[in-house]
């Protein structure tokens, strides 16, 4: 019998790998128990993916990162109903006034150590316990889900005025936690893909292709003032109208425009989108969050 050569060798086994890579082992669904264990995860290490990967020996990082935007893109009855249903869900027993009493009186003693205050309680995570605070305190005023523009701009402002005091920062927002700011912020300073993370260079490169080109068409101008090929024509578009428009004022503000602004925004239940429509003087979206603020501050 003829022995193989090295190349018949060869292309057998290139072929049986080519058949094996082939064949796609199918993605593992996510459990409700699983979705609830990352966002808790989340809530003790951030979006620390090595650390919390090691709580999960058959996810690797990209699956939990993926899984974790997901949940957070979902409006807050979707994400109940994807970590509170399925064949492994638990089932919460309601709190009860004593409990209350106790949750709040450790808070008190220990400040805001969710992990640690969790372990006063038999049945209770630590998503659970932060979750019921933040109930008690601010009520059920606090979201899940995708940022609007008009919060990341908010936030933006806040970080700029109290830094990394997410605590404050949340209780002047009252609509997010401390650690949704804090892992948003990130989120922020880190996207390449973000309109915050635009430099000075290419901000002045879009309002020189806006003269050439005009703002039709934003797709064209992104082409046109080499910005990264990913980022949101949308997301950049409503950008330039609130920040970059020609028409905003960049003079200093008067106290009495200052008052005005403050009292219209109250008047629209704190949309200051609609604020910015509604003043005589076109103000950045920006600056308006931040003279705000500023009054507030000023006036507690």
């Amino acid at each position: 019998m003829a022995c193989k050569t090295y190349s018949s060798i060869f292309k057998s086994l290139f072929i049986q790998h080519r058949s094996f890579s082939a064949t796609k082992t199918p993605a593992k669904v996510w459990t409700s128990e699983e979705s609830r264990k990352l966002l808790d995860l989340v809530e003790i290490h951030g979006t620390n993916w090595v650390t919390i990967q090691q709580h999960f020996l058959d996810r690797n990082r990209k699956s939990l990162g993926g899984r974790y935007r997901s949940l957070m893109s979902k409006s807050a009855d979707e994400l109940k109903n994807m970590v509170d249903t399925g064949p492994q869900s638990r089932v919460y027993e309601s709190w009860t006034k004593g409990e209350d009493a106790k949750l709040l009186a450790l808070v008190e003693e220990h400040g805001m150590q969710w992990t640690k205050i969790s372990q006063h309680f038999d049945n209770r995570t630590v998503s659970t316990v932060s979750q019921r605070y933040n109930r008690l305190t601010v009520g059920s005023k606090i979201k899940r889900g995708t940022w609007t523009p008009d919060e990341n701009t908010q936030l933006q402002s806040l970080r700029q005025l109290y830094g990394e005091d997410y605590k404050h920062i949340a209780s002047v927002m009252q609509s997010r936690t401390a650690d949704q700011c804090r892992v948003r912020v990130k989120y922020l300073l880190s996207s390449p893909v973000s309109v915050g993370s635009l430099k000075k260079n290419q901000l002045e490169n879009l309002r020189e292709a806006v003269k050439i080109y005009g703002t039709e068409d934003f797709r064209l101008l992104i082409k046109k003032a080499n910005l990264p090929a990913t980022l949101n024509h949308e997301e950049l578009r409503r950008y330039y109208w609130r920040e970059l428009d020609p028409a905003i004022d960049t003079s200093e503000w008067t106290k009495e425009q200052v008052v005005s602004m403050v009292n219209i925004y109250n008047e629209l239940d704190g949309c200051m989108e609609l604020v910015q429509m509604r003043i005589p003087v076109k103000r950045s979206l920006k600056d308006m969050w931040t003279h705000y603020h500023a009054h507030v501050l000023n006036n507690d």
